[in-house]
């Protein structure tokens, strides 16, 4: 890694070398670091500069000083990169994912893109405590079926992320677990939101997200529909036809696992209008049974000011 302020240029590299050139200089003079592990990414402000490395390792020397400190990253994951907006709001990434962030007082996890908390799709490390007799749908043998149909076990997770620099969102969610029998309609009004006036331009302003616990797709007769409008297809992958629109395939980037069923659709307008408050949504089974888990009304907001005021969940 290399950085550099007015006054010198830093490089950092393998067995904890760190070396620095004075400005207007062709001299490159060696620092001791203070450890053996090779370090990938440098970075600093007027206060501090940081550098981090292999098993987690993170040091920072005051600017106009030659003594590197260590730091407690809790983590023994490769840090690959470090940048930040002042001394004491300063990100390091690494391997897995992984994303630590220091405040001025300490480092702390945050969530990465992949994995999640650490899981992975290969479940590699992970011990097996528990079972369920209801589990996800899959296409081995479980008992006497050669296909469970039925789709209980299951769990599910918002993570809602913000920035400063990204317009607002208006986010409705619907919390409550319902089971849908045969040839039964619900329907159910969301509320206390104000579609703002993209809706009216950008066919991506208004998004509805919803999530259930499906186990197969021969079973058809499923349908979503917002103020009368029925829903296909899916953001991004086409895959969730009108008549069979919980069909144990998910929309989502990623996730094809048999049993979970997580669908994103365009709703701004003619759905949704400007200055709406309020959304008849319907949900019909047909032959089929499935498991509402949460449906989730997002907007688009003209508000540019980041940050969260209120989540309401129901």
């Amino acid at each position: 890694g290399v950085w550099g302020n007015s006054s010198y240029t830093y490089v950092v590299g393998s067995s904890g070398t760190i070396r620095r050139c004075a400005v207007g200089s062709t001299t490159w003079n060696g620092m001791t670091s203070g450890t053996s592990n090779t370090l990938y990414g440098v970075w600093g402000d007027s206060s501090y500069i940081y550098v981090v490395g292999a098993n987690g390792t993170i040091r920072r020397c005051a600017v106009g000083s030659t003594t590197w400190n260590g730091m407690t990253s809790d983590t023994t994951t490769q840090l690959n990169s470090v940048w930040g907006t002042a001394w004491n709001d300063v990100f390091a990434v690494g391997n897995s994912g992984s994303i630590r962030h220091y405040d001025g007082s300490a480092w702390s996890s945050m969530v990465g893109n992949y994995p999640l908390y650490q899981w992975l799709d290969s479940h590699s490390g992970e011990t097996v405590v528990s079972t369920t007799d209801y589990p996800l749908a899959n296409t081995t043998t479980y008992g006497s079926s050669s296909l469970d149909e039925w789709a209980y076990g299951a769990w599910s997770m918002v993570t809602i992320y913000t920035s400063p620099e990204t317009k607002g969102h208006q986010l409705y969610i619907y919390d409550t677990f319902r089971y849908i029998n045969h040839y039964q309609t619900i329907q159910f009004d969301i509320s206390d939101f104000l579609a703002p006036q993209d809706v009216l331009t950008d066919p991506n302003a208004a998004r509805m997200t919803v999530f259930v616990a499906e186990g197969d797709e021969v079973y058809t007769g499923d349908r979503l529909s917002v103020n009368g409008t029925y829903l296909s297809g899916g953001i991004p992958y086409a895959c969730n036809p009108v008549s069979n629109v919980f069909n144990s395939k998910s929309s989502v980037v990623g996730m094809s696992n048999i049993g979970i069923d997580i669908d994103t659709y365009a709703v701004a307008h003619p759905i949704i209008q400007p200055g709406d408050t309020s959304a008849v949504v319907k949900l019909e089974t047909g032959i089929d049974i499935w498991n509402v888990i949460y449906v989730v009304l997002s907007f688009r907001s003209e508000i540019t000011s980041g940050g969260i005021s209120s989540i309401r969940i129901r």
